[in-house]
């Protein structure tokens, strides 16, 4: 907070989690990094980035040869059958099948595009209180508000490729 903001308002860009959920918005932006994430990890490993953000690094000048930032997809977890979160999954999941067959999703509910090289797609569809965000060659995250900080892995979800595919079939209606 600068000194001249008004006192009892949060600083600019600040999105605080309140009992336990997150706002939307953060959901939505953590759903923009990993996808941007999954969009360039085009197979990398852990320790093939790591590999590729010291060069980058020792090229440009940069001597600090420490540990890269990590990414969000490598924070993922996965949540048993028997832990309570696993129900918010359940439900999202469930949300995301209806968003796929729904005869035109609203517009920006599900949005796709291809990635370089080949035939894959990275897949994002929202809705209330949800964002699925999955490469159809690789790795599926959700992130929930009622979840916060935690980046959920789905790529053991049921029929997770259809699902994918009607995502996109469905993000083509949206489009048109």
């Amino acid at each position: 907070m600068e000194p001249d903001d008004p006192a009892g308002v949060p600083a600019a860009g600040v999105v605080r989690a309140a009992e336990g959920r997150w706002s939307p918005a953060r959901r939505r932006r953590m759903a923009d990094i990993i996808a941007g994430e999954l969009a360039s990890m085009a197979g990398r490993t852990i320790k093939a980035y790591i590999e590729a953000e010291r060069w980058d690094a020792s090229t440009t000048g940069d001597t600090d040869l420490g540990p890269p930032p990590p990414r969000l997809i490598d924070m993922r977890a996965r949540i048993e059958p028997g832990d309570p979160a696993y129900r918010v999954v359940d439900r999202a999941l469930a949300a995301a099948w209806s968003l796929a067959v729904t005869g035109r999703p609203p517009p920006g509910s599900a949005r796709t595009r291809r990635l370089r090289p080949g035939k894959t797609r990275l897949v994002r569809a929202n809705g209330d209180g949800w964002s699925l965000i999955g490469r159809t060659d690789g790795p599926a995250l959700l992130v929930a508000d009622e979840i916060p900080g935690i980046p959920v892995d789905i790529g053991d979800a049921p029929q997770l490729p259809e699902l994918l595919g009607a995502l996109t079939v469905a993000a083509a209606r949206s489009a048109s």
